[in-house]
């Protein structure tokens, strides 16, 4: 059976077994009142912790809109970023959202307001994260004796 969704979200997961039906639940509380068409992709980076079972059990609840892989070892956030995009099909617009919920899927909805305004490109920046104070890191350059060729 081949389906027509109009959002994709691709989210990327390390070791998020924990964190994984509660992303989940937000998303589909995102999108409840937008009736509109999507699809999950999770895609596991090597996790070593309980995340495979936790899509494993999503898959089976939500089959008709969750798609899961997993990478055969840690190749990093871009990789699995990457490789969720290659799962997407058709004219589309796709979300990227990691699973450790530090960005809010409820901001979805404004997200696809402004792409439904004729925004070809929606990004969020981040405008502070709750609990941490900003910092500046100077990093000290490596003296040159200690490069090697």
């Amino acid at each position: 059976m081949t389906h027509d969704y109009e959002i994709r979200v691709v989210v990327p997961c390390y070791n998020d077994g924990t964190v994984v039906a509660e992303c989940h639940r937000r998303l589909a509380a995102a999108f409840a009142p937008l009736a509109i068409s999507y699809e999950c992709i999770y895609v596991d980076d090597g996790s070593r912790d309980p995340t495979w079972l936790q899509f494993s059990k999503l898959h089976e609840q939500f089959p008709h809109n969750t798609v899961a892989v997993t990478l055969s070892r840690n190749f990093g956030h871009q990789s699995a970023v990457s490789t969720g995009l290659s799962l997407t099909r058709g004219k589309v617009a796709v979300i990227i959202i990691d699973a450790d919920l530090q960005d809010p899927p409820e901001l979805i909805p404004p997200t696809i307001d402004t792409w439904r305004q004729g925004n070809e490109v929606v990004y969020g920046v981040r405008s502070s994260l709750v609990g941490h104070q900003p910092t500046l890191r100077r990093r000290n350059p490596v003296p040159k004796s200690e490069i090697s060729r």
